[in-house]
């Protein structure tokens, strides 16, 4: 039955609670497991639990207590469980060393526990430990170790943020001393009107000043360095509208004269990007650069409308609508009729009677530029000239006749190799090269030798 055991005859069977004191199963040598309520201390099964047999502790085996309950620790020797309040007064807890927490309604104070809050002992401070104050009350700061009543900028003038050592960060306008630890202007240690500073340097300056040779000046930056809108210490760094910044000398150039064109408003470096009124970005003559062109106009110069689109008149430098003044001229502009009518032809800037064809051959239309259309059948180049796309150049008939000449060259070859192989087959003779004498020759196979 459950709790007994065999006696060392095996003869009969003995219960557990009779070999040995409150015990549940055992062996014939001891107890392993207690009644319920009981332990074992050492071997023996003892009524109680951990903290009725050992004050103060939280868990035991059979070699004694293990842990001791929150409050108490282990003697020097490890063999019981002390109170932290019997080894120190109204101590919570502690190390044999010392107390580390004091009981609710007390705080540490020349190292022992005194009854009251931090404020009784400590000026003005909400929190302590040990080591004395740890947080001021509200409305308090650190003063080294004391708590005073006000803030970082009242205590340490211009400060914005302070610890137990002194001012850490200064006020706008301010730089801290780390010899001093006190806060200094930057128009006193630069020089005045400077708003913004670092120990060797003037980052910025006040409102309505700009930097100007390493002060800082009363105006904007245009009264400094022309046309110019933002500047620092290294000079203009903007430009107003209508000037483009020169990288290399810090300067503002005007953005028409950048470009040679009178009506850019605004560019970068390497063109015009937008124009004056009136004017629209437009492909240069006979280019690929752009240049700011009247509106309405066909053909752009630098500064001028070479040819206004049709019926358009050049007038005060613009195209306007209306015919060209000049008589028979289909399109005009700042250097006088640019096409002419039907009938006509450009000559000194007038229409003249005459054809295109007169001008360039088999041309029927044409401007100052050169032919604009060929007749039927002739297609126009690039240089503004007609040519017949039928007809053959001289390159051209080269290269036919070339193409032929080596095709024809290279049957012959193959000709001369196959009636090589095919009398070298049938004789047996062989044709033999002789450097000294640079000749060919037949050699039999009887060794007889034949030039050729």
């Amino acid at each position: 039955m459950s709790g007994s055991i065999f006696d060392s005859q095996k003869t009969s069977c003995k219960r557990c609670s009779d070999l040995f004191s409150n015990c549940a199963s055992c062996s014939l040598s001891s107890c392993t497991t207690c009644n319920a309520g009981s332990i074992f201390v050492k071997d023996t099964c003892t009524i109680g639990n951990c903290s009725t047999i050992y004050a103060n502790c939280a868990n035991c085996n059979k070699d004694g207590c293990q842990t001791c309950v929150s409050g108490s620790i282990f003697d020097s020797q490890k063999t019981s469980c002390k109170k932290c309040s019997d080894l120190f007064s109204n101590c919570a807890s502690c190390s044999l060393s010392g107390c580390n927490t004091c009981s609710t309604g007390y705080v540490f104070y020349q190292g022992t526990c005194q009854p009251g809050g931090c404020s009784n002992y400590y000026q003005n401070c909400a929190n302590c430990n040990l080591n004395g104050c740890t947080m001021c009350n509200s409305g308090s700061i650190f003063v080294k170790d004391t708590c005073t009543v006000g803030t970082c900028s009242t205590i340490y003038p211009n400060c914005a943020t302070c610890n137990r050592d002194g001012c850490q960060t200064c006020a706008s306008g301010f730089i801290l001393d780390s010899q001093t630890m006190t806060c200094k202007k930057c128009s006193d240690i630069h020089y005045p009107n400077c708003a913004s500073c670092s120990l060797y340097n003037c980052d910025s300056c006040d409102s309505g000043y700009v930097f100007f040779k390493d002060t800082c000046q009363w105006g904007s930056c245009s009264n400094y360095y022309p046309n110019c809108e933002t500047c620092s210490k290294a000079g203009c760094s903007g430009c107003l509208s209508g000037y483009l910044l020169n990288s290399q000398t810090a300067t503002c150039q005007r953005c028409s004269d950048l470009h040679n064109n009178a009506n850019c408003k605004s560019s970068n470096a390497t063109a015009c990007l937008t124009c004056n009124a009136g004017f629209a970005l437009k492909t240069f003559q006979n280019s690929y650069l752009q240049t700011c062109c009247s509106n309405n106009c066909e053909v752009c110069g630098k500064n001028e409308c070479i040819a206004c689109n049709s019926g358009y008149n050049y007038t005060n430098s613009t195209c306007q609508l209306g015919k060209c003044s000049i008589p028979n001229c289909a399109q005009c502009g700042s250097q006088g009729c640019y096409a002419c009518s039907q009938g006509y032809i450009v000559k000194g800037g007038q229409c003249v009677l005459g054809s295109c064809s007169d001008l360039y051959p088999m041309c029927s239309s044409c401007n100052v530029d050169g032919c604009t259309s060929c007749t039927s059948g002739w297609s126009l180049k690039s240089d503004k000239t007609c040519y017949n796309p039928n007809d053959k150049t001289v390159g051209e008939t080269l290269k036919n006749f070339l193409s032929s000449l080596v095709s024809g060259l290279i049957k012959i070859l193959l000709i001369v190799l196959l009636l090589y192989f095919i009398f070298k087959k049938k004789s047996g003779r062989k044709f033999v090269y002789d450097e000294d004498s640079d000749s060919f020759y037949l050699k039999y196979p009887d060794g007889k030798v034949e030039q050729i």
